[in-house]
């Protein structure tokens, strides 16, 4: 018990804003509502497009997923929308912040 009380909590320390949003500190680029780049696993990059259709409605597409991904059991939550892009269905939508420039 008394370690405890002895420990108690250090000052606070603030927590500097980014200076920058997370899509360029990334490396992806914005063409209006559309954000270009990599996601980036510990295993490998993949082309990717993320658009913004609206406050909260976000669409998250994927360039000529990996046979990897085709056999893996979430191959079902990706959507062919065409020349070999494909969306991926989220169970639950990630929360955005409103667009930075």
């Amino acid at each position: 018990m008394l370690s405890r009380v002895l420990r108690g909590h250090g000052p606070a320390t603030p927590v500097e804003r980014r200076q920058i949003p997370y899509w360029q500190e990334r490396g992806w680029t914005r063409q209006g509502n559309t954000y270009s780049g990599s996601y980036q696993t510990p295993y490998t990059a993949f082309s990717g497009r993320v658009i913004e259709h609206g406050r909260g409605h976000v669409h998250f597409l994927l360039y000529a997923p990996t046979d990897e991904i085709r056999r893996h059991s979430h191959w079902a939550c990706f959507q062919n929308r065409g020349n070999d892009w494909y969306q991926v269905h989220m169970s639950r939508q990630p929360q955005m912040s409103a667009p930075e420039s």
